[in-house]
């Protein structure tokens, strides 16, 4: 059976041949079965009497007694549809044949940024994978508006730019989750994380932390799973950036930052510990994404540097992690662009904070 419209907007799909303006014949047989068709998909209903807009349907179906949910993928191919209804009559917006979808390989979920009371269950189905990715980067828009063309910003929730990366990227997840169509989903997978965290600083009346911290921590996991753009690797270097970095802090001897990455990483800590210690009384992200937005490492030191004389009087001179964190910031020369490594000064941000580690956090 074809499904196939005509309007204005379509005239190309008009039968020539006929004084009647449709886009092809059918016969009376066929037409009983376009009608009961509509019909059923018309009323299909879940067990709360919502409508079913998403069906999956085998190819040997019949009108009674089949199943129409996302498990016909796991037997073989099948149609997909989504549908809406307008003035009560079916409209089907969108149909695929949907692949057999395999068993995903589960996503062994670690903590890469030593987060402190992090408790996350491996990712074992895309439709739980789906709605992690809902969560931690589209606010939970994602899902509800894959066939939405009137998604509005709402300042300090939503904001433009995010409404924008939800647009540009919807089609890849949804062809992944729905139609099991991976390439789209992990070309865009890096940069979508990635531009979606960096939000989290922006519009916000204040900074969230824990959030952007599970949201940097899961994308490390992504990173590593779909093995994307030679990041893979980057959680376990965090992870072991971390450990020395905080073997460092804590010695008696000269601390030295020895590599661009261990450089970045110590700024992201030392930024998010200078934040903690401002007496502004909503501590915003008018404090953190100037760091974000610098491009040489060298303005990026001289920030931390004034931000660190600012707030110097609040910091006990004997407390020798500050010190040696702040000096090794301020010893190491390098002609890197910040920007190359903004993954490692937010994962600096977001992960446990080497400062307050084993102390009462300073409010």
């Amino acid at each position: 059976m074809i499904i196939c419209g005509l309007n204005s907007k379509k005239p190309y799909l008009e039968l020539k041949s006929t004084k009647f303006k449709v886009p092809y014949r059918i016969s009376l047989k066929e037409a009983i079965i376009s009608k009961k068709f509509f019909e059923w998909i018309n009323n299909l209903v879940d067990e709360k009497g919502k409508p079913i807009n998403s069906i999956y349907i085998p190819f040997d179906f019949k009108f009674t007694n089949i199943e129409i949910f996302e498990k016909n993928t796991e037997k073989g191919e099948c149609l997909y549809l989504y549908k809406t209804t307008s003035n009560g009559k079916p409209i089907i917006e969108d149909f695929s044949i949907v692949n057999r979808r395999k068993k995903m390989k589960p996503i062994k979920m670690k903590d890469y940024l030593n987060i402190e009371g992090l408790e996350e269950n491996n990712i074992e189905d895309p439709k739980a994978l789906e709605q992690k990715i809902d969560k931690y980067y589209y606010n939970n828009k994602l899902v509800a508006n894959y066939y939405n063309n009137d998604i509005k910003a709402k300042a300090g929730v939503f904001s433009d730019k995010q409404v924008n990366i939800l647009i540009t990227t919807r089609q890849s997840m949804l062809n992944y989750f729905i139609k099991n169509i991976k390439e789209g989903f992990v070309t865009c997978l890096d940069n979508m994380t990635k531009q979606m965290i960096l939000q989290k600083f922006i519009d916000k009346d204040y900074i969230n932390i824990e959030e952007i911290a599970y949201a940097q921590n899961f994308r490390l996991n992504l990173l590593k799973y779909y093995e994307i753009g030679g990041k893979a690797e980057m959680g376990d270097r965090i992870k072991k950036l971390y450990s020395e970095l905080k073997e460092k802090t804590e010695s008696n001897n000269l601390a030295v930052c020895e590599t661009d990455e261990e450089f970045y990483f110590a700024a992201g800590q030392a930024i998010y510990y200078l934040v903690s210690n401002s007496e502004s009384e909503k501590r915003n992200h008018g404090l953190v994404i100037p760091f974000l937005e610098l491009s040489t490492s060298l303005k990026l030191k001289q920030s931390i540097i004034t931000m660190y004389k600012k707030y110097g009087y609040k910091i006990d001179l004997r407390n020798k992690k500050v010190n040696n964190l702040i000096s090794m910031i301020n010893g190491y020369e390098t002609n890197s662009k910040a920007a190359d490594y903004q993954d490692l000064i937010i994962s600096g941000i977001c992960s446990r904070n080497i400062i307050y580690m084993g102390n009462k956090k300073e409010e």
